[in-house]
């Protein structure tokens, strides 16, 4: 697997394209990044790029509180451990609106 520098053109996509990426892939009703907050989105990515490793059906898309954020951020961290994915999730950041 080829690694990606960082020089590489991914890192300077702007917001308008990765939103237009996400509404023709996962969620056509999101409007920008900021709206990733519920950690749902994310979970479908993961799901999409190691198939049933999400469940997806505990995935609360409608989230609107932050505990509803923060247990679609501990089942998005379950399928990094079973994909052994060691990264760190920086849930504060990432679920604040």
């Amino acid at each position: 697997m080829a690694t990606v520098g960082m020089m590489n053109e991914a890192y300077f996509t702007g917001r308008k394209e990765i939103v237009a990426w996400i509404q023709g892939k996962y969620q056509p009703s999101l409007q920008k990044v900021e709206d990733l907050h519920t950690g749902a989105v994310y979970c479908q990515i993961i799901d999409s790029i190691y198939p049933g490793t999400v469940q997806l059906s505990k995935v609360k898309f409608n989230a609107k509180q932050e505990h509803e954020f923060l247990h679609n951020f501990k089942i998005l961290q379950a399928a990094f451990a079973k994909n052994k994915l060691d990264r760190h999730i920086e849930v504060e950041k990432l679920s604040k609106k």
